[in-house]
């Protein structure tokens, strides 16, 4: 479980996350059917209609072969603006290394956030 990340607590983001990358999606969460505003999900479908894929999308850009499981390894862009925790980070890392979604996550963000930055941000700068 992603809470091993935090000691017992799991951030909104990685929860959502996970439910996302789960059979029904987030269709099914109801901690989604309270966030105001669209929704929209999108998957990308690699197979050329024989259920199976072809070498090129299969093998990545570089056309070297892969083990046979790591052929069918998703990859996810997951986007965080306003910033992301490294804690954050940690916890969708450890995700992917379980096994249970079978994905890679690339992760893309406004700005990285460490406890120097968070208490810089909420103290003004009398120096000036």
């Amino acid at each position: 479980d992603i809470s091993y990340v935090y000691s017992g607590y799991a951030p909104l983001s990685c929860r959502l996350v996970d439910a996302a990358l789960k059979p029904g999606g987030l269709a099914q969460e109801e901690s989604v059917r309270i966030i105001p505003g669209p929704q929209f999900s999108f998957q990308q479908d690699f197979s050329n209609g024989k259920g199976d894929f072809p070498a090129a999308a299969a093998a990545g850009e570089g056309g070297s072969d892969l083990e046979d499981g790591a052929s069918r390894r998703r990859t996810v862009l997951v986007v965080f603006i306003g910033g992301v925790t490294f804690a954050e980070i940690s916890a969708l890392r450890f995700m992917s290394s379980q096994g249970g979604l079978n994905c890679n996550f690339v992760i893309m963000t406004t700005k990285l956030i460490n406890g120097t930055t968070l208490v810089k941000s909420l103290c003004k700068d009398y120096n000036k």
